[in-house]
């Protein structure tokens, strides 16, 4: 029955050429678009302050990448994982569509003279520093969910204390349930409730 099912949707020869094809345009894509980001970030940031301005294109077109890389082939100990990349996959290339836009924007100038708008300005900084701190806690996260989810399950002392008060918290709830069922009860079953 299995097997009838997966035959259904089995990809014939020319879905795998659509796929490879895919992707080999979403990868000119992200090209594309880390050019774009580079540009936008040298006028950015001046100076030879290249440090920053490869880390930056790394945190909008490079992440974009590993996430839909991670998402498409890496095997998840966790489905909440898989989700977050796959969030993060789609919140990274939006950033880098934004810087793009920007960055177009920033050479349509030198076609057509006139003034920047400040406030472009000021977005494209937003978007690098949105894009720096979303990423930065999303791999923390992400590491540390796996990773966590890839070890034995940890013992502390704290949890001998609530072990030990459990019990006497379930003898006073019991003793408390046997009292108010004698109390609801008229006389005759009290004494049975008593016998017992």
């Amino acid at each position: 029955m299995q097997e009838e099912y997966q035959e259904e949707f089995r990809q014939t020869g020319g879905g795998k050429w659509i796929q490879i094809i895919g992707i080999i345009v979403y990868i000119m894509i992200i090209l594309a678009y880390a050019l774009q980001t580079l540009g936008l970030v040298s006028w950015l940031i001046p100076g030879d302050n290249w440090f920053m301005r490869i880390i930056t294109v790394f945190v909008c077109d490079g992440c974009a990448t590993l996430y839909a890389l991670a998402e498409m082939f890496y095997r998840f100990k966790l489905r909440a994982t898989k989700n977050l990349v796959f969030g993060m996959w789609v919140i990274t290339f939006v950033l880098s569509t934004i810087a793009t836009v920007i960055q177009m924007y920033m050479q349509s100038v030198n076609l057509i003279p006139h003034t920047i708008d400040t406030s472009v300005t000021t977005i494209a900084y937003g978007v690098i520093i949105a894009a720096f701190i979303v990423n930065i806690v999303a791999i923390t996260v992400i590491i540390r969910m796996e990773h966590a989810a890839g070890q034995p399950v940890q013992r502390y002392l704290d949890d001998m204390r609530v072990k030990k008060s459990l019990p006497q918290a379930r003898m006073q709830l019991q003793q408390t349930d046997s009292v108010a069922i004698a109390v609801s009860t008229p006389d005759t079953k009290v004494t049975e409730v008593e016998k017992k």
